[in-house]
């Protein structure tokens, strides 16, 4: 019997001894613990910065809707604004610095027709000996400054703004068309045939070596002849670099075309014509 409970009392000894080992938790390293630590951050973090951008998701829509209307009053061109003018509003990002560009080559083309007609003035005011057309060139300079400068706006500057803000085909042609011609009139003010209404460079040679005492109107030549050369190449070199954007976004001519028959259709034009000739 002593034997039997010396058995009885090893055994209970080995099963309290295996509940208490299996009841102890398993020892964790440190860097268990550090990284455990820094999941919980993480953890917290992200909790923080959603709460944040469901705040400022609630702000944004509790705000008037008067605070995000933009005010598209117009506002152009200064002296009488007719309309809404605004590049870094409404050209794309990517698009401003080549819709800039092109904005102060308009403006630039604007100061060269007022130079051009202040040398025409002084060259009819020197009377120079051997100039008959004087007159008809400050006459026909004053007509550039104003028509030009107009007509240019609404004929190559207008339709790139549209083509920039809404990358169309139909505005990007019209540009083409219309920019080329405005190259060729910056070359042909360069050059200053007499009767012309341009004081270029033909004119600047005249009065420089064969009226030397007329050095003013000369030298105002000189000037307007410079200037037109240098927004004749500026033109043409955003002329081409409108060209390539215009490749690379994959516009063509046929979409330009499909544009076009597009906003005919839309005015009702077209429906009108077509019941015309029904009706005819």
């Amino acid at each position: 019997m002593p034997r039997e409970e010396d058995e009885i009392a090893l055994v209970a000894a080995a099963n309290e001894e295996a509940s208490s080992s299996s009841a102890a938790p398993p020892p964790v390293s440190a860097a268990a613990l550090a990284k455990e630590e820094a999941l919980r951050k993480k953890e917290a973090e992200l909790l923080a910065r959603e709460r944040q951008l469901a705040a400022a998701e609630q702000q944004q829509r509790a705000k008037p809707q008067q605070q995000q209307y933009v005010d598209r009053t117009p506002n152009f061109p200064w002296i009488w604004p007719v309309m809404f003018h605004n590049i870094a509003l409404d050209i794309p990002a990517k698009n401003q610095w080549n819709m800039l560009w092109m904005y102060r080559s308009w403006l630039f083309m604007g100061v060269c027709l007022f130079v051009n007609c202040v040398a025409a003035l002084t060259v009819m005011l020197s009377h120079p000996t051997g100039v008959t057309t004087a007159a008809r060139d400050f006459g026909v300079s004053v007509t550039y400054w104003i028509g030009v400068l107009v007509a240019s706006f609404y004929l190559w500057y207008r339709p790139v703004y549209n083509a920039y803000l809404r990358e169309s085909s139909m505005y990007f042609n019209f540009y083409f068309f219309f920019g080329a011609w405005h190259i060729v009139f910056d070359f042909y003010m360069f050059l200053g045939i007499p009767g012309s209404g341009s004081a270029g460079i033909i004119y600047a040679m005249s009065l420089l070596t064969d009226d030397a005492s007329k050095i003013a109107g000369g030298v105002l030549c000189s000037i307007s002849s410079f200037l037109w050369l240098v927004t004749g190449l500026w033109s043409f070199y955003m002329y081409r670099v409108t060209h390539r954007h215009y490749r690379s976004q994959g516009l063509t001519s046929e979409a330009a075309q499909q544009e076009a028959l597009t906003g005919v259709a839309k005015t009702g034009v077209l429906q009108t014509l077509v019941k015309s000739a029904a009706m005819g």
